[in-house]
């Protein structure tokens, strides 16, 4: 009996106890749910504006590697039995890419014969870069594959028009109209300081008036108004006027 009404008591205190208690972890529980509520809330907004992303990043994500042209050419020099294949990547995109292009040699069968990866650094848009490999023989045929990113070019200031370009090894040429030659000196600058970042070692602008748009659509390099020379190796940079054979310094 004595133990029973120990048990009993002690309910009675217990559930004399327990009861604020009970409505204190109530008041902790509301205090959580309205605390997790909260924050599902605010992941919700950080998740919603992670799927909100800028225009110029919509922009590049739309943008593929089908504009990165990979052509090649086995030749038949030897070394080391390894042969000769001459591999140009031209970037055909308005971005800059950067990345590598894994290319596989095949032979006629289109059996895989040897591999090797191509790093691709700033290639500015509409130019073309280079790589001499050296693989197994008995290649006449590849596969590959491109991995890598695009940033945006410089945005022009200036009004001119590239009107095409011809892309060498590691140089690469410009064929320009531009209104007047007021700005020229200023274009000049314009597109050094954009083929700066570029994977060129240089590069040569032939400037045309708007009146003779069709010689520079020719090609005529013969019959441009000034020429604009830049080597980043050797540092030169310069303007060339063709009818008063002035040469002016561009820094």
């Amino acid at each position: 009996m004595r133990r029973s009404l120990i048990i009993g008591g002690g309910l009675i205190i217990a559930m004399i106890v327990i009861s604020p208690l009970i409505n204190s972890f109530e008041a902790l529980n509301n205090e959580i749910k309205s605390s997790n509520e909260a924050n599902q809330m605010k992941q919700g907004t950080i998740e919603s504006r992670e799927e909100e992303k800028p225009d110029s990043e919509k922009d590049l994500e739309t943008i593929n590697f089908d504009n990165i042209i990979i052509e090649a050419e086995y030749q038949e020099f030897f070394k080391d039995a390894k042969q000769k294949v001459v591999v140009w990547v031209k970037n055909e995109t308005e971005q800059i890419f950067n990345g590598t292009v894994h290319f596989y040699g095949e032979d006629r069968n289109g059996k895989y014969i040897d591999s090797e990866t191509i790093f691709v650094e700033n290639l500015s848009a509409g130019l073309q870069t280079n790589a001499i490999l050296w693989l197994k023989p008995g290649g006449t045929g590849f596969k590959y594959t491109i991995d890598g990113e695009f940033k945006p070019m410089k945005e022009q200031i200036h009004d001119y028009e590239v009107i095409f370009e011809r892309p060498g090894n590691s140089y690469t040429t410009l064929f320009v109209v531009v209104p007047d030659a007021n700005n020229l000196i200023d274009i000049a600058k314009e597109l050094k300081e954009k083929y700066s970042d570029a994977n060129v070692g240089g590069f040569r602008v032939f400037f045309y008036l708007e009146k003779d748009e069709n010689l520079a659509r020719e090609g005529d390099m013969d019959s441009s108004y000034a020429m604009f020379s830049v080597n980043y190796f050797s540092g030169l940079s310069e303007v060339f006027i063709s009818d008063t054979s002035e040469t002016i310094e561009v820094n």
